[in-house]
């Protein structure tokens, strides 16, 4: 049982890893907007909360613990659990940072916009 478990928890991680990779690539097709890198910051954030939840509950649940944990090796999950932990927290923080840059991008296109007697809204 606790084999099939590190073994889903490994192909829950993988997939969530490439759907950060696809992501990824997707940046450079589009057209660079504030918007949209922001959105794309913010699903792989979501993503790699998801992924860092399940390895945090495998490790949990599989890691060795007592006299035991001496005489054997961890399991992978185990190992990469807090590299997965810290990759959620970093990407977190890059989506809060992608997210307010695009808000103020807008909001200083909206004062230019303003300024030169435009309406952005209608």
């Amino acid at each position: 049982m606790q084999r099939l478990l590190a073994f889903l928890a490994i192909f829950i991680i993988l997939i969530c890893g490439i759907f950060v990779f696809r992501r990824l690539i997707g940046i450079y097709k589009l057209r660079h907007s504030h918007r949209q890198i922001a959105e794309v910051a913010e699903d792989i954030s979501g993503i790699a909360k998801v992924a860092a939840a399940v390895a945090a509950l495998a490790a949990w649940s599989l890691a060795p613990v007592g006299i035991y944990s001496f005489f054997v090796s961890p399991p992978l999950v185990v190992l990469i659990a807090p590299f997965i932990i810290a990759f959620a927290m970093g990407a977190s923080a890059l989506s809060s940072v992608a997210r307010i840059y695009a808000n103020k991008a807008d909001s200083v296109k909206k004062t230019e916009n303003i300024l030169k007697g435009v309406d952005s809204d209608g």
